[in-house]
């Protein structure tokens, strides 16, 4: 007997949940790997499809980090801190002064929507 086909929202619905199960910001490729685990016939280009979907839904945020896309459940503004060595990222709580955005605005050429502080460093399972 064949496995049951989900439907593709019970697929994004697990691609979701993987994503917000993993703080560490996953790669496309890390979610594949861990959606297989419950659906094994899951493609990339599903895995893909879904996370642009939910990204365009507002219910995950994507992320560039050494030129690679990283998915993330928190989709507020927020800061990122990368490990230069194991290159895990990980969300920073941390307030930007008002001063900072007023004089970024004061000194762009463009309309400022949002901003967000990217810290580099050796996280402590490296250090």
């Amino acid at each position: 007997m064949e496995p049951k086909k989900l439907r593709s929202s019970e697929r994004r619905e697990e691609i979701y949940r993987f994503v917000a199960a993993h703080a560490s910001h996953p790669m496309a490729e890390e979610i594949l790997a861990g959606v297989r685990r419950t659906i094994p016939g899951v493609g990339l280009a599903t895995v893909y499809r879904n996370l642009d979907q939910l990204v365009s839904e507002g219910r995950l945020s994507r992320t560039i980090h050494g030129g690679v896309a990283r998915y993330d459940a928190e989709v507020g503004a927020h800061h990122h801190f990368t490990c230069e060595r194991c290159g895990e990222v990980s969300n920073v709580e941390v307030t930007i002064p008002r001063e900072l955005i007023r004089s970024a605005v004061r000194r762009s050429v463009g309309l400022v929507k949002s901003a967000s502080i990217d810290f580099r460093g050796v996280c402590p399972r490296c250090r």
